[in-house]
């Protein structure tokens, strides 16, 4: 899974997954509750949220974000002074 994060402050692992499709219309774009379910089930996270980032960097993706509680394998740690939407804001 490309761009994906982990944030030790807040044990948090979060996944930049580019665009997605609110409306299922769209047939090359996943659909937002299919990429959730898909993020769900990897990290076996309880909760699963999601938000369209508004940073100049990623502006207009879709973010999804869980609470686990180590970092997972091919995550990369964004160290222990930042925090998510610090790391986004770059």
């Amino acid at each position: 899974m490309d761009n994906l994060y982990y944030s030790p402050s807040e044990k948090m692992v979060f996944w930049i997954a580019g665009y997605v499709d609110f409306t299922g219309t769209y047939r090359n774009i996943p659909n937002v509750m299919e990429y959730a379910e898909q993020f769900q089930r990897k990290f076996a996270a309880k909760e699963v949220k999601t938000k369209i980032i508004k940073s100049a960097g990623n502006k207009g993706k879709r973010l999804f974000f869980a609470s686990i509680d180590s970092q997972p394998v091919g995550a990369f740690n964004i160290g222990e002074r930042r925090n998510m939407d610090e790391w986004l804001s770059q």
